[in-house]
């Protein structure tokens, strides 16, 4: 799972865009000390600007969660895992906004991928309500203008 999660976060650090000024290093750099500081916060007591993709994604991805009971797992973990793969493809965010959106993102990822290592009921339940407290967690950290 700790690979699973290693590869994920290389993916998603790797495959954001970044100012053509700052080193890759920079940018790995920010986003280890941001997910291991992990501390949501708000900008000033309002919500971060998030990009328009991210926004939409993180809407469809709530949208399928609080859709009818999925009885397959492969079925969900595929159709969550393909917003995030836009969100992480289309990233342009920089700075905070974008290392906040990566303390919330992250733990999304692991979770998807949790949800194909599923083996009952009670597990799968239970990570959908983590997802969806995560889901909740972005719309209470960011919105679109």
């Amino acid at each position: 799972m700790k690979t699973i999660v290693t590869i994920l976060l290389l993916v998603l650090v790797m495959s954001c865009k970044t100012d053509n000024n700052k080193s890759k290093h920079t940018v790995v750099e920010t986003e280890v000390n941001a997910t291991t500081n992990n501390q949501l916060k708000l900008n000033n007591g309002i919500k971060w600007n998030a990009n328009l993709e991210t926004h939409h994604s993180m809407k469809r991805i709530a949208s399928i969660l609080n859709r009818e009971t999925y009885s397959n797992a492969i079925i969900l973990s595929d159709a969550l895992s393909k917003e995030t793969s836009f969100i992480i493809k289309n990233c342009d965010m920089k700075g905070k906004p974008h290392d906040q959106l990566h303390i919330v993102l992250l733990p999304i990822l692991e979770e998807i991928s949790a949800i194909k290592e599923e083996q009952t009921e009670i597990e799968f339940n239970r990570s959908i309500k983590k997802l969806q407290r995560l889901t909740d967690q972005y719309f209470s950290h960011f919105k679109y203008n």
